[in-house]
């Protein structure tokens, strides 16, 4: 069996709404260190439906939430790698994130 298979049997047996919270709220503090305003807010946006989507498959006891979870924290190291690579880039501040 491989890891991924593994990962996924374990995922299964603790997903509940305090490790999905968890992961959103991981996800949320990652993309808060976007450097450009629209990559943070296009990130939230996509995340904010992907999680709804998770939370529906959870309530409904759809065998695809643990999938579904399972690709989120494949996707969250994607975005720590993005957060870091977008920090080197320097970009200018545009009208709409005037404090």
């Amino acid at each position: 069996m491989s890891a991924a298979a593994k990962t996924v049997l374990n995922t299964s047996k603790h997903l509940n709404e305090q490790t999905i919270s968890s992961l959103k709220a991981s996800y949320m503090n990652n993309i808060q260190l976007f450097t450009n305003y629209n990559f943070r807010e296009y990130f939230k946006r996509k995340y904010s439906k992907e999680f709804d989507t998770l939370h529906k498959e959870f309530i409904a006891n759809d065998a695809s939430a643990v999938n579904h979870y399972y690709k989120l924290t494949e996707e969250l190291r994607l975005i720590k790698r993005q957060t870091i690579i977008n920090q080197l880039y320097k970009f200018d501040e545009l009208i709409v994130e005037s404090k």
